[in-house]
């Protein structure tokens, strides 16, 4: 029987994959062009606000037939709560993403400890002994040697 091309399953990536591949490229975006990739971001920052700007300042303008001044000053604080709500959604997914890299690490350390406990645990104290001694004189040779 013949797969199809669009097989759910077999040729579509996961979405974790899709993440990998976009965190990549903005990743080698940002490594290989950081001034030009900063300028086009501030360019399209700069012309996003001027554009919402401008549209807000009209459709105020228009629907509620206000001074140029009052409609500016309504625009100032509108833009001013929606840059306040974004900082907060910001605040809070950082939060997030701090509290599952804390449980990330955290379980990856209880992780690397076991292991390293398992490893040290069936060793006998004179083999311990000369490791730690070696580890101790490699060191104090490689001082010498840089100092």
């Amino acid at each position: 029987m013949r797969v199809g091309f669009f097989n759910a399953g077999a040729n579509m990536l996961n979405t974790h994959r899709i993440h990998i591949v976009m965190i990549a490229a903005v990743f080698m975006l940002v490594v290989v062009m950081p001034v030009e990739t900063f300028h086009l971001l501030a360019w399209v920052v700069y012309h996003t606000y001027e554009l919402l700007e401008f549209i807000l300042d009209e459709v105020i303008h228009h629907v509620f037939e206000t001074s140029r001044h009052t409609t500016q000053v309504i625009v100032f604080y509108l833009m001013l709560g929606m840059l306040s709500y974004g900082l907060y959604r910001l605040a809070k997914l950082l939060g997030a993403i701090n509290n599952r890299m804390k449980t990330g690490i955290s379980g990856w350390c209880a992780e690397r400890n076991k292991s390293a406990i398992s490893t040290w645990k069936p060793w006998m104290l004179d083999k311990r002994v000369r490791m730690l001694c070696g580890f101790t004189f490699g060191g104090a040779c490689l001082a010498l040697l840089v100092f």
